[in-house]
């Protein structure tokens, strides 16, 4: 959820495919 937003910096197992 809070990865949205930055998915590269909040994103250690790639939850959202947003950035990746």
């Amino acid at each position: 959820m809070e990865v949205r937003m930055c998915p590269i910096q909040k994103a250690p197992v790639g939850k959202t495919a947003t950035g990746t």
